[in-house]
């Protein structure tokens, strides 16, 4: 019979290399799947916000079928207040306009996240374009183009509406 020494110490060396590939894989699977967390609560909060501007729309949707809502939303709350006072229809646009803009840097926090509303005359089309630093980096950040045929780029939403 043969005797057999340091067979138990390689089986136990093995045995550690396998675990640590498995422990690296697992560690790398969870970055993976908070990164891609993260992603999610961003397109989540971007789409409330775009639910919102639209849903202001349709409450004001004659004054929408006018193109109202592709102005350039005010950087400070305008007058008159439409939650106490009465406002015509092209004032309850621009108080929207403000909420949703207000909503996207406060309440949605989408890092560097930016609103762009086009509205089309001859299809009486509403294309809203959201962005958003989608890697939270403070390093140069471009926005990503963002329109119906490169929506999926990491960073954007897009939806149209047709009146």
């Amino acid at each position: 019979m043969i005797k057999q020494k340091g067979v138990g110490l390689i089986e136990v060396l093995v045995s550690l290399l396998v675990l640590s590939v498995g422990l690296l894989g697992t560690a790398s699977l969870q970055t993976l799947s908070l990164k891609e967390g993260v992603q999610s609560n961003f397109r989540s909060r971007a789409q409330m916000v775009s639910d919102d501007i639209f849903a202001r729309m349709l409450a004001n949707r004659a004054t929408a079928e006018l193109g109202n809502y592709s102005e350039t939303p005010l950087s400070s709350e305008p007058t008159p207040n439409c939650h106490v006072d009465a406002c015509t229809g092209a004032q309850m646009a621009t108080h929207d306009l403000w909420q949703v803009v207000d909503r996207l840097e406060g309440e949605a926090v989408l890092p560097d996240g930016a609103i762009s509303i086009t509205f089309d005359d001859a299809t009486a089309t509403y294309e809203i374009a959201l962005t958003w630093n989608a890697q939270n980096t403070s390093d140069s950040y471009s926005a990503p183009t963002c329109s119906a045929t490169d929506n999926k780029n990491e960073g954007c939403l897009f939806t149209a509406m047709r009146f």
